[in-house]
């Protein structure tokens, strides 16, 4: 649903100091839920993007906080068979977006407290915020709030959606060791935006890079990884992932 794009958000979506838009973002999202059931899919992905701020002194905290979460609570009890996975950004198109790290995204989740409200890990977005992959999906999975997940990669400065494992394969490669650990069961989006690339080509490419990656771990033996990673043992996990990549 687009609450980010349209002009009329450019000041906020669900923090909007404008009850006629924050009104709009809510039905919009309604109105998507009660597509999402119609056709059988099991979640929905709002981005409140342009709720944030650029300045300082240019926002109320507390206000912001409690209408993001009153907002995002009338949705999620609107339909509880539909999923919210809230996608969090550090940045852009504001210089501060509110829903901004795994540990904010977290705090709304526990604060509406409902089954149905839960993230989108956009591994992009964790990379511009200087997040380890594999922890914050962890973190997500403890609380069973990991709904979603997008794929691609960037170098840690903008939201470049490149194609995934391009920049930062290590990463990557510990990011599905632990989804498999945690049993992760949903959809892995590639959202690769292949700006001056043949489309086909680039998408191709990004499903292989993930496929070769876990073809790897499961010749590593997923299990014994995740043995060694508990005793902190670097030179010993570096021995067995040497061996087949």
């Amino acid at each position: 649903m687009d609450i980010f794009s349209d002009p009329k958000f450019m000041h906020g979506s669900f923090t909007s100091t404008s009850p006629k838009i924050r009104r709009e973002t809510i039905e919009r999202v309604k109105k998507a839920m009660d597509a999402a059931k119609e056709i059988d899919c099991p979640l929905v992905n709002p981005w409140p993007g342009q709720d944030g701020h650029d300045y300082l002194f240019q926002s109320n905290y507390r206000e912001s906080w409690k209408r993001l979460i009153d907002g995002v609570r009338e949705c999620a009890e609107h339909r509880p068979d539909v999923r919210i996975a809230l996608e969090y950004k550090l940045k852009e198109p504001r210089s501060h977006i509110l829903l901004s790290t795994v540990g904010k995204t977290l705090f709304v989740c526990s604060e509406v407290g409902l089954e149905n409200v839960g993230a989108t890990l956009d591994v992009g977005h964790a990379m511009m915020a200087y997040e380890n992959l594999a922890e914050s999906a962890v973190l997500l999975s403890s609380k069973g709030k990991l709904f979603n997940i997008h794929l691609n990669d960037n170098y840690g400065d903008w939201d470049w959606d490149l194609v995934p494992a391009t920049t930062h394969l290590w990463q990557f490669t510990e990011f599905l060791l632990w989804l498999k650990a945690v049993g992760y069961k949903g959809w892995m989006l590639m959202d690769v935006s292949p700006n001056r690339e043949d489309p086909v080509k680039v998408f191709t490419r990004s499903i292989r890079n993930l496929k070769l990656v876990w073809e790897s771990l499961n010749r590593a033996r997923i299990e014994r990884l995740i043995q060694l990673s508990d005793k902190g043992d670097i030179s010993e996990a570096w021995q067995a992932l040497e061996k087949v990549f």
